[in-house]
This record gives C-alpha cells, structure tokens and sequence, in this order.
C-alpha cells in the first residue's frame, strides 16, 4: 500500500522531507503510478482518514441502545484510537511536521470533519444540515484535544487517552447543551 510506505518514510525521515518521489521507490512503482493517485502528499492523509474509518465502522458497535450519547461516543473513538495504533510512530511525526506544510492542514479539513460525522453516525447520533455541521466540527475538536494526548500516551491500555477523550467530551457537551439534542437513530449506514 501506498499510504504504508509513505508512513514508513515519514517515520524515517520525516513528512516535511519525503518526495512523492521517495514514496514511489519505498513502494516499489513508477513515480507515475503513485502521482497519478496521489499527486500531493495531503491526499496519502486524505486516504489514511478513510482507511480508520473503514476499519471503525466494520466492527460491531460496542454498545446498546441503553448506553448514554456520551458514552456511545466515547467507544466509537476509542475504536478509532485502536485502528490508529499500528501507526502511531509515523502519526508522531507527521505531527511534528504538519505545522510546516500547512497545506496539508487546510486541504484535510473537509475530510476530518466527515470523519467525524461517520463516527456520529456509527455511534447511532446524528443532525442534519447545519447542526450536524456543527456537532461533526464540535466532535472534531474533540478528537484532536485528545489525539494530542494520545501521541505522547504510552501506558498499554491507553489510560491517558480515555481520562483525556473523557474530560473533552464532557466539556464538548457542555458546550452542545446549548445547542439542539442530536437525535438517537438506528446505527446508520457508513457515509461514503
């Protein structure tokens, strides 16, 4: 896979100084090949995004419909946090390098954010129009407060990780009590 190699060689030599050049040979195939996927190295991101949330929504959602929103949530991006695991070397960083093409930043935005709705969805939670908008963005803050934490989170079972999805999500949703209730649906089928 495209995106693996890449990963590797951001994990050797950064993201910031990897050609898509670089990534072709790790890969094994033609510079043609890879540019004609990937002409720039924020869509290996792109497809990165899509691969987590393939791997979420294939697995059997962890909770019942007795479960509170919070804690649906909570599962789904713990889920998340797991699939991202086997990358976490590359994702530090990839990290410590976003900052200095912020290209990569801007042109993922759109991505993270219907990430994040997918995995409202997945929760059994979501809003249409502009409070879905709103509470896919809202959940996205989130979710990087916390992958912040979850970079430097070395304890085995992700002690870390969980107080800190914890303590945000509570604080997201005293921010959503202001807003409408995200309404309880039967689980969704994966946006795609």
């Amino acid at each position: 896979m495209i995106v693996n190699a890449a990963f590797d060689l951001a994990t050797k030599i950064g993201w910031v100084h990897m050609s898509i050049t670089d990534i072709a040979k790790k890969a094994n195939l033609s510079e043609a090949t890879v540019c004609t996927r990937y002409p720039t190295k924020a869509l290996l991101l792109n497809e990165f995004m899509r691969h987590i949330d393939d791997l979420v929504l294939a697995q059997n959602a962890p909770f019942d419909e007795f479960d509170l929103e919070r804690d649906r949530i909570f599962e789904i991006l713990m889920l998340r946090f797991e699939a991202m695991q086997p990358y976490k070397e590359a994702l530090r960083q990839i990290n410590r390098d976003l900052p200095k093409e912020p290209i990569n930043i801007i042109a993922n935005g759109p991505s993270a954010a219907l990430s994040m709705t997918k995995m409202l969805a997945a929760a059994n939670l979501t809003a249409n129009g502009l409070l879905g908008i709103t509470h896919a963005h809202g959940l996205l803050v989130v979710w990087l407060a916390t992958a912040r934490v979850w970079l430097q989170d070395d304890t085995p079972d992700m002690t870390q990780t969980m107080a800190a999805l914890d303590r945000n999500l509570r604080r997201g949703e005293k921010f959503l009590k202001i807003l409408p209730r995200l309404t309880l649906t039967s689980r969704a089928q994966p946006i795609s």
